[in-house]
């Protein structure tokens, strides 16, 4: 379990941060409290003591993410995305490989660490659409590695599938993004490609 003076898993952040994502109600007196009093009634006691090892850490998740989290709260803040909705950030077309790894499934677990390439077909600061020959399904947790640029250059991000849309041959899956190593190459990657297209 997590201590405050302890460094949270990958998986135990992960979990935390899809979890937190789902949160109906947030606080900005006693978070770290409020989150963890809901966690309590959607997990059972083992599984609440191995995501969060107590109030302490989450209070750690809280505070070691804190970007991340902000970014979560905008997504949430900006309602659910679906590929029919009008989006309020510019999308920008393009061709660019990306390798996934599923991390979390919970439709289908047996999936967890599988890989797979895909296209990226469009971007923005926060999402993509993505098209592959592998249909991962929707609410899974993945990273990605985007491939870029010349000189070669390595996005990596974590993001969430938000919608799937599948015909014979592709799938075409959004996917929304909320965390990204270096999230000024990011943006300036995706500014970059935003002065083209004009």
């Amino acid at each position: 379990m997590a201590k405050a003076d302890d460094i949270l898993s990958v998986d135990q952040t992960t979990r935390l941060l899809r979890l937190y994502l789902s949160w109906p109600v947030h606080t900005s007196e006693d978070e770290a409290r409020e989150f963890y009093d809901w966690l309590e009634n959607e997990l059972d006691e083992k599984s609440l003591a191995e995501i969060t090892g107590g109030v302490e850490g989450v209070e750690l998740f809280l505070k070691t993410n804190s970007g991340v989290i902000a970014a979560g709260k905008e997504i949430k803040s900006a309602g659910s995305v679906g590929h029919n909705n009008v989006r309020d950030e510019e999308r920008i077309s393009t061709n660019t490989p990306v390798f996934v790894v599923i991390y979390d499934c919970d439709k289908a677990p047996s999936l967890e660490g599988t890989s797979l390439n895909g296209m990226m077909m469009d971007m923005a600061s926060n999402g993509m659409r993505l098209e592959s020959e592998f249909a991962i399904p929707e609410g899974s947790i993945v990273t990605m590695t985007v491939v870029s640029g010349s000189p070669i250059t390595l996005y990596h991000l974590t993001g969430e599938v938000r919608w799937v849309s599948h015909t014979k041959k592709i799938n075409q899956t959004g996917i929304s993004i909320f965390n990204i190593e270096d999230y000024k190459m990011w943006r300036k990657r995706f500014e970059s490609s935003f002065g083209q297209a004009q």
